[in-house]
């Protein structure tokens, strides 16, 4: 490991290069940002270079209205699970238009940044323009309390141990654990682009119960990644591909998904899940099936 690697990017300085990176965003400048020469870049799994992914390609004014970021000193991850929209109001708009804007284009987005040195050696963005029925990107305004609440010390798990809960849910989605035997905290419920997807109208089972569906049952879970993980706040993220058995159009499709873990007596209590839901083939980065199209 070289010196520069060897260097912790501490917290605030993280936070600060993600609050660039979004500035850069919504101007549509590329300049500010402090990219390595070897930066590498991908968006939905493709390969591409500063600047030029789906959401910086927007027409129009941009704001990223919902933001939730994560970063960990540890391993320079900076993350964040945003909307962006281009949905504005012209100046001098009247109090109507400023309640009703003219109708725009919302995107789902994530961003994952690996930082070394105070520059920023990866990026991988996930951009999705479609939504679950009844949810728009207007429809989330905050990110939920419960990602800063302090995990008293008796309810704490070490980091390792946050890890390991993660992908146990990783495992049972794929039904390497029985849904009965998972790690689920009986509040446990699941978001997934801005919609509830447990205990909902539309999917009535609970985190367990509903991985009976037989639209799920077959999934294969693999190229699991683990950018952030906080033992004070119990909370983990991590990224992983999700493919069905059988791909058929108009069902499901594969995707690689961004999910944060709220954990507290060693229980999975909340979870949030970004992902592109017209389908992403493979997330180009880590090894093994889903990093790579023929890796194994």
């Amino acid at each position: 490991m070289s010196a520069t690697e060897s260097r912790l990017t501490d917290r605030r300085t993280l936070l600060q290069i993600l609050t660039v990176y979004t500035d850069a965003i919504c101007l549509r400048d590329v300049t500010t940002i402090q990219v390595a020469p070897d930066v590498r870049i991908t968006d939905n799994g493709q390969l591409t270079t500063i600047g030029k992914g789906a959401v910086w390609q927007m027409p129009g004014k941009l704001r990223i209205p919902y933001r939730r970021v994560l970063v960990d000193a540890k391993t320079g991850a900076a993350c964040l699970r945003a909307t962006v929209t281009n949905e504005v109001a012209v100046s001098r708009a009247t109090p109507a238009d400023m309640t009703h804007p003219p109708p725009g284009q919302w995107l789902w987005y994530v961003v994952r940044l690996k930082v070394v040195g105070g520059f920023i050696t990866e990026i991988e963005e996930i951009v999705s323009d479609s939504t679950f029925p009844g949810t728009v990107g207007a429809d989330l305004v905050a990110p939920d309390r419960i990602w800063e609440m302090i995990v008293p010390e008796e309810q704490r798990s070490t980091p390792e141990e946050l890890q390991q809960i993660a992908d146990d849910y990783f495992s049972t989605v794929s039904g390497t654990i029985p849904f009965h035997e998972a790690p689920f905290h009986p509040e446990l419920n699941r978001w997934e682009n801005g919609a509830l997807t447990t205990n909902a109208v539309f999917m009535p089972g609970s985190c367990g119960t509903g991985l009976l569906s037989p639209v799920l049952q077959g999934l294969q879970v693999t190229n699991r990644r683990y950018y952030v993980v906080d033992a004070v706040l119990g909370v983990v993220a991590g990224i992983a591909k999700f493919t069905p058995p059988v791909i058929v159009p108009g069902g499901a499709v594969s995707a690689v998904i961004f999910e944060e873990f709220k954990i507290q007596d060693g229980l999975i209590r909340h979870i949030e899940a970004f992902f592109a839901k017209q389908g992403q083939e493979y997330s180009n980065w880590g090894t093994g099936p889903g990093s790579a199209p023929g890796a194994q």
